[in-house]
Order: structure tokens, then C-alpha cells, then sequence
């Protein structure tokens, strides 16, 4: 309701009400600078006004140690890592699972009008949507929404980035655990709430996907991947690497400026 008010505000102004709407919609920037949408927020607009200007005044401070670092530098780790991962499940011919998973990591932080973004772009190309070209550009989108959260400090970037990690172990263990039930909801003839055979089941018109899900090589390639995450990250769960990590750059930078 609070973007739609907003949206409704901007949409009213004109040469005539702007000085009388003025106040409102000023009230509305404070809260998208605080990150607070309540619409029915208990504060005046002058103590909305004095938060905000502190907020921006401690913005400004933190901006000067930032510079001293290098902006995104867990984000980029992370980026690297998921680049190698998608990569390995590309490689084995499962774009379908890359786009399914890039979607999701989208999705949790927010940037589900990126994707609508690529649909909105491509919409006469059904087949676009299915191709390993997709998943680059929605990776592309990722990353791009990734890297905006690489100025708002260490914390932040530090819950973000562990958050993910968390997010993709529990959807590729939740695959693995639940593999075997979504084959047999593939398998079970609804009509008859009978088992069907593998030749029933392969003389029927489905996706190379779902076919590809009966495989015994599919079951090992979700616990390959399994695997594989919790290897790519172990470095980014360790809380010795990420407390060094900063002090590692900043080190660099000292040594750098010194010669």
C-alpha cells in the first residue's frame, strides 16, 4: 500500500496542488530513505525529518571508511562462487535447474522486477526462456541487484550474503529429500491412483526435463550438488575468514599506498 499511496500522490501532482502535496510527498522520501513503509506511522514529518538527516549524516561517515575498502568485497566472493556453481550444472546439461535456482536467489533479495524485467523484453521468445542465454542475462540481473547492496556497509553485506548461502543449501537439500516424492506424483496415473510403468510414463508427451528427472544419474547430480555448494562456501561460513577478510584488504591498500 505504501508505493501504490506514493505512486497515487506523484500521479495527482500538478502546476496547481504541488505546493499543498509538497509535504506529503516529502514525508514519503523520508521513509523510503529510512526503509520505513508504515502507513500509518506514529511520527511527525519534522521527527521523520531529523531521523533522516541523521541517518544521511552517518551515511556520510560511514562512506569515508568504505572508501578505504573495497565496496562488495564478500559479494564478489560470493559472485565467483556462484558463477563456478551454475557453471558445473550448465556443464551437465541442466539449464533448466540454473534458471529455477538463479530465480529464487532473485526473488529473496528483492529483485523480482529484474526478472519481470527479461520477461517484459522477451516476450514474443518463448524459446529465449528455456536457453542457456537466459540464464546468463538472469545471472547478469543477479548480480546487478547483488552489487547494490555493496555500498550499505559491512553488516548488511555480511546478513546478506550468509542468507543466501543458507537459502540455496536448504532448496538444493529440500531437492534431494524430496527427489523421490516427485517421482512418484510423475509416475501415479490420476484417473486410476495407479503406479504407472516407465514405458507408459516414456510413451507419454513430456519435456525433456521431466523425463530427465527418472534418471538415476539426476538423483546423484542433486546430492553432487549438495556436495558442491557446501565446498564452494565452507570459506564463506567460516567466521575466521570473514572476520580477516576486510583486514586482509585494508592491509593491501596501507601497503599499496606506502610503495
Amino acid at each position: 500500500m505504501f508505493y501504490k499511496s506514493l505512486k497515487d500522490l506523484i500521479k495527482n501532482l500538478n502546476s496547481e496542488n504541488v505546493e499543498k502535496l509538497k509535504p506529503q510527498l516529502n514525508r514519503y522520501v523520508n521513509q523510503l530513505i529510512l526503509s520505513i513503509y508504515d502507513t500509518n506511522l506514529e511520527l511527525s514529518d519534522l521527527d521523520l525529518e531529523s531521523l533522516c538527516e541523521t541517518l544521511l549524516h552517518k551515511d556520510e561517515f560511514r562512506e569515508e571508511f568504505r572508501d578505504k575498502l573495497q565496496k562488495g568485497l564478500l559479494i564478489d566472493k560470493f559472485i565467483h562462487i556462484y558463477d563456478l556453481f551454475i557453471n558445473e550444472i550448465t556443464k551437465e546439461r541442466y539449464v533448466f535447474d540454473g534458471i529455477e535456482l538463479t530465480t529464487l536467489c532473485l526473488r529473496s533479495i528483492g529483485g523480482i522486477a529484474r526478472g519481470l524485467k527479461l520477461l517484459k523484453l522477451n516476450k514474443h521468445k518463448e524459446e529465449y526462456f528455456h536457453s542457456l542465454q537466459y540464464l546468463k542475462d538472469l545471472n547478469a540481473e543477479f548480480y546487478a541487484h547483488l552489487r547494490q547492496y555493496a555500498g550499505k556497509g559491512i553488516i548488511e553485506e555480511h546478513f546478506l550474503i550468509t542468507g543466501l548461502i543458507h537459502t540455496i543449501r536448504f532448496y538444493l537439500e529440500e531437492n534431494c529429500q524430496e527427489h523421490g516424492r516427485k517421482i512418484l506424483a510423475l509416475l501415479t496415473d490420476r484417473k486410476d491412483k495407479r503406479l504407472k510403468t516407465l514405458e507408459e510414463f516414456n510413451n507419454e508427451l513430456h519435456t525433456a526435463e521431466i523425463k530427465c528427472m527418472l534418471t538415476r544419474e539426476y538423483a546423484i547430480e542433486l546430492q553432487r550438488r549438495l556436495y558442491l555448494w557446501d565446498k564452494l562456501t565452507i570459506d564463506l561460513k567460516n567466521h575466521y575468514y570473514l572476520e580477516n577478510l576486510y583486514l586482509d584488504d585494508l592491509e593491501r591498500t596501507a601497503s599499496e599506498i606506502n610503495g
